[in-house]
């Protein structure tokens, strides 16, 4: 019998799964595949909500957003726009900001303990 399983923990402040295991029971009889838990992405779906912050990226989190991303790029992670000559991390991951390309999600801590998750496609640049 081939079993794994599922398990979450919650975050404290946001109350959303700080990670999940999903596994699964197969029963070495009639060799089916049995679920214990349904999938949580099919069975957990948050009701869209507006945001309360600003569509704005903050100066810190454009420092933050491309020093993460030109740390993976100088340690060989897929680039994500044509090259056009750039060599340098840092040039290449504002290249990849400048066209809203890089897949992060920033999560914003509000005063009243909730949390807020945009993504980086979602910002605008003002720089």
């Amino acid at each position: 019998m081939v079993a794994t399983a599922f398990a979450t923990t919650l975050a404290p402040s946001c109350q959303k799964p700080a990670f999940s295991l999903y596994f699964e029971f197969y029963n070495t009889v009639t060799k089916t595949k049995k679920s214990a838990i349904p999938q949580p992405q099919a069975e957990r779906q948050e009701p869209t909500r507006a945001h309360r912050t600003s569509n704005y990226l903050t100066k810190y989190e454009r420092a933050r957003i491309i020093g993460t991303r030109a740390m993976q790029i100088s340690l060989n992670a897929p680039i994500l726009v044509p090259l056009e000559g750039e060599t340098d991390p840092l040039e290449i991951a504002e290249k990849e900001l400048r066209s809203k390309l890089i897949p992060f999600i920033i999560r914003r801590r509000l005063p009243n303990g909730e949390c807020e998750d945009w993504k980086v496609s979602e910002l605008i640049d003002a720089n």
